[in-house]
């Protein structure tokens, strides 16, 4: 099955049946939640959709943490927390990687070798990225001693990626991939510094909604080392504004890939060695079949 090229509701029902044989869940209440989220996340502002109550409690219970400054971090283990990570999947990731597919995007990254998909989630664009790349060697990042990290480790088997729990020992990587990531970070700034003199990637994929709210996302940043929300800190507001300028001052030069609403970024190390839109070839693109 080829993860980016299938509608994600074809498989939903394979993929809650393969998590329900991990983890004890109601595979119906699951559905009902995703469905309800991804009509909400495509709902017109004329006419919306509710988030589901599951969602609303989450949220709340976040942000509740955040405000007596003490972040919640246990929402990322809760029993239904992969739902949202679904419907991040279903709604934002999978096109993402139907962007780099496009004739003049592709042949700038075809050739990475390394890939490492940061805050993998439930790994689908983890196994996508190793679908669409198959010469590459491809690695997932979550937080080890999570439901979602062994998961991920079970999805890897069948797909062939790798999995760690952060990006030490990873070495010099290729391509970075982020999506919806950063905003999961308290310090968003002082961790892209420390992946880019830890990972020194040619390439960063990178989609940011530093302003939505969302479980898990801050509502505002430390611009501290030490990461406290006490001190110097950001609104969300004014963030990507202060990430692009990190990127640019790290001689990254963001690529024009023509995607939709400007999303995701491409951003490339000495603006990829002069290779532009215009003139890399049509090339066709290969793709895995994942192991059975």
């Amino acid at each position: 099955m080829y993860l980016v090229s299938t509608p994600p509701s074809r498989f939903l029902n394979d993929f809650l049946n393969k998590y329900a044989r991990m983890y004890p869940i109601d595979k119906q209440c699951a559905k009902h939640i995703i469905d309800q989220t991804i009509q909400h996340r495509r709902a017109s502002k004329r006419y919306p959709v509710p988030l589901p109550q599951y969602t609303v409690e989450q949220e709340d219970r976040w942000y509740a943490s955040i405000q007596r400054g003490e972040p919640d971090y246990t929402i990322y283990d809760d029993d239904y927390a992969f739902t949202e990570m679904w419907v991040c999947w279903a709604v934002y990731s999978r096109n993402y990687l139907r962007t780099l597919l496009k004739p003049f995007v592709y042949p700038l990254v075809e050739n990475v070798k390394t890939i490492a998909d940061l805050g993998c989630g439930i790994s689908y664009t983890t196994a996508g990225l190793k679908q669409l790349f198959p010469w590459s060697e491809v690695v997932g990042t979550n937080l080890e001693g999570t439901k979602q990290y062994d998961f991920c480790s079970a999805m890897g088997q069948s797909y062939g990626f790798k999995m760690a729990s952060d990006i030490k020992g990873l070495g010099q990587v290729d391509l970075v991939f982020a999506s919806e990531y950063f905003e999961h970070i308290l310090a968003p700034i002082t961790h892209l510094e420390n992946i880019l003199t830890t990972l020194c990637p040619k390439f960063l994929y990178i989609a940011n909604s530093f302003n939505t709210c969302s479980v898990g996302h801050f509502d505002h940043y430390s611009m501290e080392r030490s990461g406290t929300l006490k001190q110097d800190w950001l609104p969300a507001s004014k963030l990507s504004s202060v990430f692009n300028k990190t990127l640019q001052d790290y001689g990254y030069t963001r690529l024009e890939i023509k995607a939709w609403n400007n999303k995701p970024a491409l951003w490339a190390k000495d603006g990829g060695n002069d290779v532009t839109v215009e003139n890399v070839p049509d090339k066709s693109v290969p793709v895995a079949k994942p192991k059975k």
